[in-house]
């Protein structure tokens, strides 16, 4: 519609064969609020560029039958008039065989056709075999006992944790089979209890930026074909050869699934936020940041590979992260509060962090946690998203159905099942491409079969997806509040336990031998 961006029409045009048979559907009518007979220039351009790689174009005009004289190279034009249901289904009568073609023009379109004219068609009708395609599974809210679930302890789990400070707040919610069974809030924004935490509320993903933003565009520009997963960064950005002669043939030979899978050889974090200077120069200081091991030798979780990406994307797109995602990832799944740099008007919904001493100073509020992200204006490939559980639900759900949510398709499948599969870049690694594997003390409880792949997030967030159990759990928290160093022990002893609760709760007793309890638990 009129709201989409031009980055949307240009992702869609990708995706359409040369020369494809396509029918093209416009309701545009003549507004003079708005001072315009045709179409938005962005939608008109779009037809424009179908018209250059097809001409097998149908173009349907439900409203001002002028529309025409933008578009006089379209091949084949059909007046409809109007919008209504009526007309719609009139036409679709016509288009499959039931119905003649006889109508005539009662008015002159300059330049195109004089009144009365008419192309006249006797139809036979068309037979279409039944389409085997069928809409991915939209979230819904369940009563617990609907999927036979006893939540009974997982609240008084979640109370515990809180008053354990492990955070000072919570929001978890779970699903099985897209049906959500479980989604409450605990306890406040900070410790002096001024706000309570509601399930509404807007919190800094940190780290699950990687995947949910970054890699997304990753899987989408891959889709596409811009972005070749074996090849070198240098390709698509050439600074990131560095300046230091000792490191070039290493930075050379990287590729994007090193940086996807931390085999890169990179450290994992450098104080770039600590430099003088612009953008460009802490950015100069990332692409020149030497490897700490050679390529492939062992898994090294890094930021610095996954700034790189980010700009790579943006490199390869034309466009930056954030208007990248959310034109072909958010929007489209009715992601609203999914979101870089959160809006001032959204503040009072935005769960504060860490009170800071070191690079700034105070409650960190309304923006990124993360220091790096900050100093790179809130938009990175590591970090800066922020968002609430009910729209990471969204998500969730749609990689559990292989890329689809509800009519919606946002991945293939088989690019969902490559990209959360372990990649095997160093052998025993849990790294898939951009997400996690479980292994060991599992952040997402000792429950996850195999095939679960998530992440979690430094500020105290954690997403787990599960296709073998068919359910997600979403816990998301402000865990370094007041200060960072409070996360240990208690918050991961806790969020290993909370995770475990929710299977409990569906049934799922059974522990994966691969996986093992923390301390507290065992």
């Amino acid at each position: 519609d009129e709201s989409d961006s031009t980055m949307y029409y240009e992702s869609i045009l990708k995706t359409i064969p040369e020369n494809a048979p396509i029918i093209l559907n416009s309701f545009a009518s003549p507004s003079a609020w708005k001072n315009r007979i045709f179409l938005p220039d962005h939608q008109m351009d779009f037809i424009h560029a179908l018209n250059q790689k097809s001409d097998r174009i149908l173009l349907i005009s439900f409203g001002n039958p002028y529309l025409i004289q933008g578009l006089p190279e379209t091949p084949a034009y059909i007046c409809a008039w109007k919008g209504s249901a009526l007309m719609q289904n009139a036409l679709v009568e016509s288009l499959l065989g039931k119905n003649d073609f006889t109508g005539t023009l009662p008015i002159t379109i300059p330049e195109i056709a004089d009144r009365g004219f008419g192309i006249q068609l006797e139809q036979k009708p068309i037979s279409f075999k039944a389409s085997s395609f069928s809409p991915g599974n939209y979230i819904k809210y369940v009563m617990p006992y609907e999927i036979d679930s006893e939540i009974s302890k997982v609240q008084p789990l979640l109370q515990k944790a809180t008053a354990d400070s492990a955070w000072p707040g919570a929001v978890l919610l779970a699903a099985k089979d897209g049906k959500i069974f479980f989604y409450d809030a605990v306890g406040y924004h900070t410790y002096k209890k001024k706000r309570a935490m509601r399930k509404s509320d807007i919190f800094d993903l940190a780290s699950i930026t990687k995947v949910v933003a970054l890699t997304s565009a990753v899987m989408k520009l891959t889709e596409s074909g811009q972005l070749d997963l074996d090849e070198k960064v240098v390709t698509y950005l050439p600074d990131f050869k560095g300046k230091q002669p000792k490191y070039f043939q290493q930075k050379s030979e990287m590729t994007i699934k090193h940086l996807l899978t931390h085999t890169a050889g990179l450290p994992p974090f450098k104080q770039y936020f600590l430099m003088d200077g612009e953008e460009k120069t802490r950015l100069d200081s990332v692409y020149n940041t030497e490897p700490v091991i050679g390529l492939e030798e062992e898994t090294i979780y890094s930021d610095v590979g996954l700034i790189t990406l980010g700009k790579v994307a943006e490199q390869v797109s034309g466009f930056p992260l954030d208007e990248l995602v959310d034109s072909l990832v958010f929007k489209p799944l009715g992601m609203n509060t999914t979101f870089y740099n959160p809006p001032s008007e959204k503040l009072h919904r935005v769960i504060p962090t860490e009170i800071a001493d070191r690079y700034r100073n105070g409650l960190i509020h309304g923006e990124v946690h993360d220091e790096n992200a900050h100093s790179l204006g809130g938009v990175a490939g590591h970090a800066g998203l922020f968002s609430t559980a009910e729209d990471l639900a969204v998500f969730s759900q749609m990689m559990l159905n292989g890329g689809i949510y509800g009519w919606k398709r946002i991945f293939k499948e088989e690019t969902v099942q490559l990209f959360t599969s372990k990649a095997n870049v160093v052998e025993g690694s849990s790294r898939c491409l951009g997400w996690d594997s479980p292994e060991g003390k599992a952040s997402g409880g000792v429950y996850l079969s195999d095939s679960s792949f998530g992440h979690t997030g430094y500020t105290g967030t954690s997403l787990w997806i599960d296709p073998e159990n068919n359910m997600f759990v979403i816990l998301l928290t402000n865990a370094v509040h007041p200060d960072r160093l409070w996360k240990d022990p208690k918050y991961f002893d806790w969020r290993q336990r909370v995770h475990s609760a929710v299977y409990e709760a569906v049934g799922i007793t059974e522990k994966n031998p691969n996986l093992d309890w923390r301390k507290k638990w065992d």
